[in-house]
């Protein structure tokens, strides 16, 4: 599920785990949208809350980050559960 944790990364975190819990990803035959970067998006402007969000995703898939576990709780992140529906579910 796309995790409402999340005001910037939240389309970043579901195709990172979408890709993990694939054996093989594929180019698909249509076009499934168009990406702009116009500088007026919210992941455009490198904000400290888009810094944590991708930190959140880098402990998720198991990679290095520039945040503590601590620190990003201190936020309000659950690093280890996914918000879906106004609910908490565990990550598998």
């Amino acid at each position: 599920p796309f995790d409402e944790q999340f005001k910037i990364a939240g389309d970043f975190d579901w195709c990172v785990r979408a890709v993990k819990a694939i054996e093989k990803v594929k180019k698909a035959k249509n076009l499934g949208g168009i990406f702009r970067v116009d500088g007026g998006g919210l992941s455009a402007g490198g904000s400290e809350r888009q810094k944590w969000e991708n930190s959140v995703v880098s402990f998720r898939s198991g990679r290095e980050s520039n945040f503590s576990r601590e620190f990003l709780q201190d936020k309000g992140y659950r690093v280890d559960e996914v918000l879906y529906k106004g609910e908490y579910k565990h990550l598998v």
